[in-house]
């Protein structure tokens, strides 16, 4: 899909990703510590959800790194860093239990790279791999808040394949991991990108039915399976290639939903599209 691969490593939608934040670590060990954060609240409106993620990096930065913060500085900010950092349902007290968690999970696995690739040689299976991951830390979540019932925001933070859910900002952290360096993802991760499954939110659903690429609704683990599968027929090799473009065409591109409006125009699988008309 030409059309697609164009818009794939536009510099400027990077800006408003993520991601974006995340090529402004140098070491791998924070890079990793600090994609699993920026794919965790990779969620709802970007204008949003950036300017959380920019105070949380920058106080990571202030004290020695991703990495160190999550191993040696939590105890370090105020109450009121913690608070600006509330997004939706996720609070701060959600936030330091995570990272709590993910920095004892970090100093018995060595890191996340470590994790994921001794699982992965293990099962040959990346949901298998994830629910190990998220079993780690949700032992260690229950340590940090001794043994108490994980708040709504906790929980929400360690979903699961075998729960149902799409694992969209999990998927997108294996996706920034994995893949090729290509002035996009990372390519930090030792796996195979034949086996990525695409990271399945509202945006890339949508586009993904509007291309008849994939037929259910629902945004499950089945539902992401089922669009990683017709994603192989174009690649098999690297299906998650186009996943940046294709959340890009609904968060940056102003897609109303509906063919033939405004931003149709400079749309670049416009040609492509089977959404409804307006009042159809």
């Amino acid at each position: 899909m030409v059309e697609l691969d164009q818009q794939r490593t536009n510099g400027s939608r990077l800006e408003r990703d993520p991601l974006g934040r995340v090529h402004r670590f140098s070491s791998p060990l924070d890079q990793e510590v600090a994609a699993l954060c920026g794919a965790q609240i990779a969620y709802g409106r970007v204008d949003l959800f950036l300017p959380v993620l920019d105070r949380l990096f920058a106080e990571m930065k202030r004290l020695g790194g991703p990495r160190n913060f999550v191993l040696n500085g939590l105890e370090e900010p105020d109450e009121s860093f913690w608070n600006a950092l509330s997004y939706r349902w996720t609070r701060g007290g959600d936030w330091k239990i995570f990272l709590a968690a993910l920095g004892g999970f970090l100093q018995k696995e060595g890191s996340l790279k470590e994790a994921f690739e001794s699982r992965w040689n293990e099962t040959e299976d990346l949901g298998a791999c994830v629910e190990g991951v998220v079993e780690g830390l949700r032992q260690g979540a229950s340590v940090a808040t001794s043994g108490h019932p994980l708040s709504r925001g906790t929980r929400y933070f360690l979903v699961s394949p075998s729960g149902g859910s799409a694992c969209k900002r999990w998927m997108l952290f294996l996706r920034w991991m994995v893949r090729p360096a290509d002035g996009v993802d990372l390519g930090l991760f030792d796996l195979p990108a034949s086996e990525l499954i695409m990271p399945l939110d509202t945006h890339v659903l949508r586009i993904g039915r509007f291309l008849g690429l994939v037929q259910r609704k629902d945004a499950s683990w089945r539902t992401a399976m089922s669009l990683t599968q017709a994603m192989k027929k174009m690649d098999p090799q690297d299906p998650t290639r186009f996943d940046f473009a294709l959340a890009h065409v609904g968060i940056s591109s102003g897609c109303t939903g509906f063919r033939g409006e405004a931003p149709c125009a400079a749309c670049s699988i416009s040609t492509l599209c089977r959404a409804p008309r307006r009042g159809s």
